[in-house]
């Protein structure tokens, strides 16, 4: 998956080894150039990082900071090139999840969640495409999208739902006795 000048190929993703964080392994290139290989065995922690010569640790501190000016990529003050490689695999989970589901499916975000609607053994059309949204004004149908255009809505989708179940149970009220 690709955004802006940064790509992660030969992604590898355990679920079975992944305990506290996601167990994976990639490749990542800035501006179309291979430039570290990052891994996380899955049991916490901070992402290993091992950048491709001629880049060095001095290169990672500075992709770093590019990445930090892009909000979306960044969104945390803490660990931000972790942050950002979560990220871009968020990205590529999501491109693999949209490419199966509009095959058959009109799939479409309305707030912070995703849904499909269908016919029965009929592709999805513009006449379907127009139902719902007369049905659910404001939706964002992600057919019509790019797969890249598409992942981002669908992670940002993800993230504001974290953040309402975080924000509904941040606080929690405890009665008193």
């Amino acid at each position: 998956m690709k955004y802006g000048k940064y790509e992660i190929k030969k992604v590898s993703v355990n679920d079975r080894m992944s305990e506290e964080t996601t167990n994976f392994s990639l490749d990542l290139y800035v501006d179309g150039k291979k430039f570290a290989f990052v891994s996380n065995d899955g049991r916490g922690g901070c992402h290993r990082v091992h950048p491709y010569p001629p880049y060095n640790n001095v290169d990672i501190a500075r992709v770093e900071a590019e990445m930090a000016a892009d909000v979306f990529l960044v969104d945390s003050e803490l660990e931000m090139f972790d942050t950002a490689v979560n990220t871009l695999l968020s990205l590529h989970e999501a491109a693999a999840i949209i490419k199966r589901m509009i095959k058959t499916k009109a799939t479409f975000i309305d707030g912070n969640e995703v849904y499909t609607s269908g016919y029965n053994g009929r592709l999805p059309d513009e006449a379907l495409f127009e139902r719902i949204r007369s049905q659910h004004p404001g939706v964002t149908i992600l057919n019509n999208m790019t797969v890249e255009a598409s992942a981002i809505e669908l992670v940002k989708a993800d993230r504001r739902k974290y953040e309402a179940e975080y924000a509904a149970h941040a606080n929690p009220v405890i009665p008193r006795p």
